[in-house]
């Protein structure tokens, strides 16, 4: 399997122009992330991707395209600032992948983030099976991915602009789904029905019990927490 980690990111709050340049222990943040990576036995390559465009999604495709004509069918993508991604996080993930599925995704459990991290702070979301945050991981089958270029484009530019976001779905998904959550009967196998009839992609959301793969660093006070916990725990990253 060949993994792709996304290392283009920035941040203004950060003490470096790119996230993936951050020392930790010693090392940069996307050294931490490559060294798990390739400790895993199914992975054969790790390509570090910053790209050239001002577009996530399209540094992403490029990147996959790329792959593809390099006879890559499966692709594992990561992003760079999760520092404390193991290569057993990995391959539990891998593990409860199915093969049939285009496109897995894994959802962490609010207790195991708060028993790993205790006082870090994550976006949850309140699902029929429990409260989860996302992961930091993408299983993907390469070809599923260049047909959706305009659309996770849009997708991803309306991502905080609700309104313009639940026209690209549509407005009954979105009631749909408004209700579900408020009543608490939104269920991951829902989710994944709809990305299905609305994209044609077969996904798989994998509850996984290891919060490092959703532990990630976007601002200053991430680094600072989970810096603290590091040191009041005498982990050594």
């Amino acid at each position: 399997m060949d993994v792709l980690v996304l290392a283009g990111g920035t941040s203004a709050e950060l003490p470096v122009p790119e996230k993936a340049q951050i020392n930790i222990g010693g090392r940069r943040m996307v050294d931490h992330v490559v060294a798990a990576l390739q400790a895993v036995p199914a992975v054969r390559s790790v390509r570090v991707h910053r790209g050239r465009e001002q577009s996530l999604v399209a540094n992403l495709l490029d990147a996959v395209e790329a792959m593809i004509a390099e006879g890559s069918e499966y692709v594992l993508i990561s992003a760079c600032d999760i520092p404390f991604l193991t290569p057993e996080a990995v391959e539990d993930f891998l593990a409860n992948c199915p093969p049939e599925c285009d496109f897995c995704y894994p959802i962490v459990r609010r207790e195991a983030c708060e028993r790993k991290f205790p006082g870090v702070r994550r976006t949850y979301v309140k699902l029929k099976e429990g409260t989860f945050t996302g992961g930091n991981l993408f299983l993907v089958r390469a070809e599923a991915l260049p047909p959706l270029r305009e659309r996770l484009t849009r997708i991803f530019h309306y991502r905080k602009r609700p309104l313009l976001l639940a026209r690209e779905f549509g407005w009954g998904v979105t009631l749909s789904f408004a209700v579900s959550a408020l009543l608490r009967t939104l269920s991951v196998q829902k989710l994944e029905r709809e990305l299905w009839r609305l994209t044609g992609i077969r996904a798989k959301a994998v509850i996984t019990e290891h919060a490092e793969i959703g532990t990630d660093i976007d601002k200053l006070s991430d680094l600072r927490q989970l810096e603290q916990l590091v040191i009041n725990t005498k982990e050594v990253i």
